[in-house]
């Protein structure tokens, strides 16, 4: 559990060193492109572990359309490489997100996207009695189903907030914008 914060917290303080050196003086309304780059924490759906999350999106100033990315530790994951027999294990999943520019104010804007995606759900291979993963030392093999969900962000200034929803958990997002 240790690790797991120590990841939490180089993450955050990755997100706030690279807000500086990339931060512009641009208001989020002003309707200049920007990017954001945000960490989530919340509560699992399906999981006992605490699903989180690392993302990026652009913010498109004339089109209205955004459109990023994210990596999640979330959902379940069976493992039965060598010395596990489906042992429960935190899951991860790799997603597309695209959407549009729903609100533009004073100072602030809206978008929603939808998230789409694939998250890891099983490993699995022929047990090894030599203390390899698997058998003859053999890569493992792979299930995955399909993450879907939505993603808010409100932004304003060089902060971004917001809320993640997906199959697997949901998430408060905190991102910087630059």
């Amino acid at each position: 559990m240790k690790r797991y914060f120590a990841q939490c917290a180089s993450a955050l303080g990755l997100m706030v060193l690279a807000s500086g050196a990339l931060a512009q003086n641009e208001s989020a309304g002003s309707g200049a492109s920007a990017n954001v780059f945000y960490f989530g924490l919340g509560m699992p759906r399906i999981a006992s572990a605490l699903p989180f999350s690392i993302g990026y999106v652009r913010l498109g100033a004339t089109d209205k359309w955004v459109w990023g990315g994210d990596y999640a530790g979330e959902g379940n994951m069976y493992d039965s490489t060598w010395g596990q027999t489906n042992s429960l294990t935190r899951g991860t999943s790799y997603n597309l997100l695209f959407g549009k520019n729903i609100l533009v104010k004073d100072g602030y804007r809206v978008d929603a996207m939808a998230l789409a995606g694939a998250r890891l759900t099983a490993m699995y291979c022929a047990s090894s009695n030599v203390g390899y993963q698997c058998y003859a030392n053999q890569s493992p093999s792979y299930t995955y189903e399909v993450n879907y969900g939505a993603e808010v962000l409100w932004s304003f200034d060089k902060w971004s907030l917001g809320l993640r929803a997906t199959n697997a958990s949901a998430q408060a997002l905190v991102g910087l914008r630059f």
